[in-house]
């Protein structure tokens, strides 16, 4: 291991750092009455520190004799365009300062005849990407009477029983060209029904996540919330729930599902589900810092409070969850106060830099106002305290709080409040004349300059010591967070794993229960095990092919910084992964404690096991290994039949016997049986073998079954299944029987 220079003693250390803790207390006492004055100065300017712009205009409902309008989506090319639609399946294109001359894309009600109501509208991620699949496209659902008739694939719960007799229908549909406002009714296609329980729990939103990016895993995958009927909360379909498929069209099947879905494996719950028991659903957003969950907006009552009422609740989820029966264990938000659909965003735009990253909430009592909460910087989902919301904004009074207000977005990704009854639409900016906001502001300018310089003080100390400590800590914490080591149980069924220089288990696995495990090195898969597939089980083969996998890394020379990683992941199903960090080096500097090949050979053993107890259909017979015990009477021929980690343990036994005593005999060894270091990186055997084979047999006749035997322990050297003292004692071993044959 490489020395680490020291750039200060204990002593400097010490008084550097004591510094630093009087800079941190002045900057927390002078700033404290600044921020007191700036906070008291922003909750006062609440009401008015933001305002409106009135940016369209859509027909009042009255006026075309029509339900309310109940979405609003920002066309993602020209930001001057919406997608419109109301109850009644009626979607229009709006033009601002146009709206006049909106155009009819699609009528519901003309095409299905038994449509009730249109319930959702979403584009497909692709829309703008010219030759790519969802070019042009978007989905709807709708509520319709069920059809016998129809072929598409249904979802539903057979051991439910459904009081009514309607659809929730999901249609994917294409415009004829971006610049005609028209629909390409010949491209409809129906993607799934869903039997619903009751008409009016219905699916309430469709959306795909929108930060994913085409080379993303789960890019294009479409969420549904479906609204849960209170008397079939027990059944999973009927219970509130959020479901996941892939649109496209599978063969002779209208969609699929994800093959990363929680629930694939269980039986009573449809696969397609990535959620369960959330009841009354209202909506769900991505937030901007923790993107791969969800903040799920939906009324909830306490299964195990039987007078309670229900709460409004915004819930965490990262899929799998099941809320039937116990409620959410990671809640951000609960209040009395009952939110309605389309009341949440995850803002993301720029216009109110103060609101950026939050989650707002639009509530109507005791009149319109917009509330935030904000999620921590570190993983929400660790902390299991519901955060206090913060009031941003009152809207004005002239909104009545019996009129309903939405929130969507524009292009920009800024807020519209649109009225479903006038229907005005309105972005909100932030202000820039509150005079309260500037005074607070210019009186804190001083102190948050003293704060910069504390700042960039505590940057130069990080940097300082970045190559002292971070490089140093970097490897071993990685190690801390997975584990070090598995123990296998006396009566071979479960594994118990092990947290680095821990004497108790931190977790055990029974091995009937590993659904998958899969053998990385550094952050790659090389080798897949599970319980489905006949590709997935172990041979000798799928070891050989490790064996070269792991010999190329070995080659691959250490350079500083460089990482070199071996871990095996274990799959439980609906439990999270645990992974073991069984070899790490980084460097010249091995952090665990075993070698290199002495891992491998132990990963070996762990797969034929895994592989046996999981898959033992798909799993061939592993060759016998020898009796280390054993010391053969004559050198071990080497043959090209057996497989090489075979041929190499079957010299070991001799190596390791005499290892201990040849070091003592050295000084008697003929001096043409002695071999340096270079020996090893010969691509063949050298000339010192060589010559020593020519006078030790009869003129003119070489031993060409020795001959051979040493050229198959170079191979085996390089190819890493035998070390460097195996292969020179090994050699020598040869060497000395053709001298003592002759």
């Amino acid at each position: 291991m490489s020395s680490i220079p020291k750039i200060f003693n204990t002593e400097q250390l010490r008084y550097f750092f004591l510094l630093l803790f009087v800079i941190f207390l002045l900057s927390i006492v002078l700033f404290t009455p600044y921020s007191r004055a700036f906070d008291t100065s922003n909750n006062n300017s609440a009401i008015t520190r933001y305002i409106s712009n009135h940016t369209l205009q859509l027909s009042k409902a009255n006026e075309i004799g029509v339900q309310s309008w109940e979405h609003l989506i920002a066309h993602p090319g020209k930001s001057s365009q919406y997608f419109a639609g109301h109850l009644s399946g009626k979607i229009y294109l709006v033009e601002q300062s146009n709206e006049q001359n909106a155009k009819l894309l699609l009528d519901l009600a003309k095409i299905h005849k038994n449509t009730v109501s249109l319930n959702a509208v979403t584009l497909h991620p692709n829309f703008l990407l010219k030759d790519e699949p969802g070019y042009k496209t978007f989905y709807t659902a709708h509520t319709e009477s069920t059809d016998k008739t129809v072929n598409t694939l249904r979802i539903e719960d057979n051991q439910a029983a459904p009081t009514s007799s309607a659809d929730a229908v999901i249609i994917e549909w294409q415009l004829s060209s971006m610049t005609s406002a028209k629909v390409d009714t010949t491209t409809k296609r129906e993607v799934v029904r869903i039997a619903l329980a009751n008409v009016s729990d219905t699916v309430t939103q469709l959306s795909f996540h929108p930060d994913r990016k085409p080379w993303d895993e789960d890019f294009g995958l479409l969420y549904i919330a479906l609204n849960g009927t209170e008397s079939l909360t027990s059944h999973p379909l009927y219970s509130g729930t959020i479901l996941r498929i892939i649109p496209n069209q599978f063969g002779l099947r209208s969609y699929s599902v994800p093959t990363n879905n929680p629930y694939l494996n269980n039986s009573k719950i449809h696969n397609s589900i990535f959620l369960v028991g959330a009841q009354k659903v209202q909506q769900f957003v991505w937030p901007k810092k923790h993107n791969d969950q969800l903040v799920i907006s939906h009324h909830y009552h306490n299964p195990k409070i039987a007078k309670g009422e229900k709460q409004q609740l915004l819930s965490l989820s990262l899929g799998g969850e099941d809320w039937r029966f116990s409620p959410p264990t990671h809640i951000i938000y609960q209040d009395n106060s009952l939110l309605t659909k389309n009341s949440i965003i995850s803002y993301k735009g720029r216009s109110a830099k103060n609101l950026r990253n939050k989650i707002l909430m639009l509530h109507s009592q005791p009149q319109w106002h917009l509330r935030s909460v904000k999620l921590s910087t570190q993983d929400p989902y660790d902390d299991d305290e519901s955060l206090s919301s913060t009031l941003e904004w009152q809207l004005p009074n002239d909104i009545s709080p019996k009129n309903t207000v939405m929130l969507f977005e524009t292009a920009e990704s800024e807020l519209l409040l649109l009225n479903t009854k006038s229907g005005a639409a309105h972005q909100l900016l932030q202000s820039a004349s509150t005079a309260t906001t500037k005074l607070a502001e210019s009186s804190s300018t001083g102190i948050f300059t003293y704060l910069l310089f504390a700042l960039i003080a505590c940057s130069l100390v990080v940097l300082m010591f970045y190559r002292i400590q971070i490089k140093k800590l970097s490897a071993k914490t990685l190690v801390r967070k997975q584990y070090a080591r598995m123990v296998l149980s006396t009566d071979l069924a479960t594994l118990s794993l092990y947290k680095r220089h821990h004497r108790e288990s931190s977790r055990s696995i029974k091995l009937c229960n590993i659904s998958a495990c899969q053998i990385l090195l550094g952050d790659d898969v090389i080798n897949t095990i599970d319980n489905e597939s006949s590709e997935h089980g172990f041979s000798d083969q799928h070891e050989q092919a490790l064996r070269d996998i792991f010999q190329r890394e070995q080659t691959d020379k250490m350079v500083d910084g460089k990482v070199r990683k071996i871990s095996l992941s274990i799959s439980e199903p609906q439990k999270i992964n645990a992974t073991v960090c069984l070899y790490l080096r980084k460097g010249s500097d091995r952090i665990t404690k075993k070698g290199y090949f002495v891992v491998i050979d132990e990963l070996i053993d762990w797969c034929w096991l895994i592989a046996n107890t999981i898959n033992a259909s798909n799993t061939g017979t592993r060759a016998p290994l020898p009796n280390k015990n054993t010391i053969p009477a004559q050198p071990t021929m080497i043959t090209d039949t057996a497989p090489l980690h075979q041929q190499a343990d079957t010299l070991r036994p001799t190596v390791h016997v005499e290892k201990a005593n040849l070091s003592n005999q050295e000084s008697l060894a003929p001096t043409n049986n002695a071999f340096s270091a270079d020996d090893l990186n010969t691509d063949s055997i050298n000339k010192n073998d060589r010559s020593t084979i020519t006078k030790a047999s009869e003129p003119g006749v070489i031993d060409t079954e020795l001959v051979n035997a040493l050229e198959k322990l170079v191979q085996l050297n390089k190819q890493g299944f035998l070390s460097a003292d195996e292969f020179a004692q090994a050699k020598a071993k040869l060497l000395s029987s053709l001298i003592d044959t002759n």
